[in-house]
């Protein structure tokens, strides 16, 4: 492990709960700030809402007067952009503003919730109101372009855009950068096929992302270590156990995340993220599609939706995120 051993399984997590008492005795639960910067693997399925829902408090009491967010242990914001690179991101801003459109997308005021307009807006722009919170936010979820971290002469471009650009935006911020493994794909795409079968593809994945890691840890204070979510293993640990749902976690392209990858990947950030997994009640519900009432798109509206899973898979996919969190976690301690 060297200088990753420190991605501890309860690190948010105690960070979180001994902070609040001293910033506002009032409140029970501190809301917990998660930043999501990526592309399609983020906002097919909207990963960022559906996280939010995996934070859901266990009991909201229906009478009290709560605003939507209040039911959340975790205020969302993201900056998206299909295809983006963490380099090409810096440049090109938030890619929303045609696919973030139906009803769900719609605020109060009429226009559409489609996050903000650059990395740089999301990372240092002025907070709407004031509040006890120091620091605009606590993690930044964050995923390079699925084959760029397995490809070294790609990952350099994207490690000195973290070690330049993106470092001081998080020493700014107080944020701490949440990796995401992105999955091997179902089958060679994009000219993939030198990356090998998943199990070295996944490898390659998992050593540009622990090179990203340590390169941009170096750089922030020790409260800010990066962490790496693991997604990559999880759809592993799926295809080792059970190849047909390993093939479900697909969109038809064999790439982009189905409902059922968008699941696991809202699981492995929720365990890196609170060192422990999301509460059944809250993430396993007797109907499961009511885990994305609130997406502001599935899949291209042009294409027919694709299954939700059942309970069954939802139970089976929380538990392996929680393993593959655990051991992993291990694994980087010893």
């Amino acid at each position: 492990g060297g200088k990753m051993h420190a991605i501890n399984a309860n690190d948010g997590h105690n960070d979180i709960s001994t902070n609040s008492k001293s910033l506002n005795t009032e409140k029970e639960d501190q809301q917990v700030r998660v930043a999501f910067i990526g592309n399609s693997i983020f906002y097919f399925n909207d990963t960022p809402r559906l996280f939010e829902r995996l934070a859901r408090k266990v009991r909201v009491d229906a009478t009290a007067e709560t605003s939507r967010s209040d039911t959340s242990l975790v205020v969302q914001d993201s900056c998206l952009r299909g295809g983006a690179s963490f380099p090409s991101h810096l440049q090109a801003g938030n890619g929303m503003s045609q696919i973030f459109r139906g009803p769900n997308a719609l605020l109060p005021d009429g226009t559409y919730d489609i996050g903000s307009p650059t990395i740089q807006s999301l990372l240092l722009g002025e907070e709407k109101k004031s509040d006890v919170h120091t620091k605009k936010w606590d993690f930044v979820a964050m995923h390079d372009q699925s084959q760029v971290p397995a490809r070294e002469k790609f990952r350099q471009k994207s490690i000195h855009a973290l070690t330049t650009e993106y470092a001081p935006m998080f020493i700014a911020s107080g944020a701490t950068p949440v990796f995401l493994v992105t999955a091997a794909y179902r089958a060679p795409t994009f000219g993939s096929d030198d990356l090998g079968d998943i199990n070295e593809f996944t490898s390659r994945l998992m050593e540009g992302y622990q090179l990203y890691a340590r390169a941009i840890g170096e750089l922030l204070p020790p409260s800010q270590k990066p962490k790496v979510a693991p997604l990559a293993l999880a759809y592993l640990k799926v295809h080792e156990e059970n190849i047909d749902l390993w093939a479900k976690l697909f969109h038809t392209d064999g790439f982009h995340p189905s409902p059922h990858g968008s699941y696991l990947q809202g699981c492995i950030l929720y365990c890196t993220i609170f060192g422990r997994p999301p509460s059944r009640d809250v993430a396993v519900p007797e109907n499961p599609s009511s885990l994305w009432d609130r997406a502001r798109i599935m899949q291209p509206p042009e294409e027919p939706a694709l299954p939700r899973p059942t309970v069954a898979e939802l139970k089976y996919l929380l538990d392996v995120a929680n393993r593959v969190h655990v051991s992993y976690t291990s694994s980087q301690e010893s």
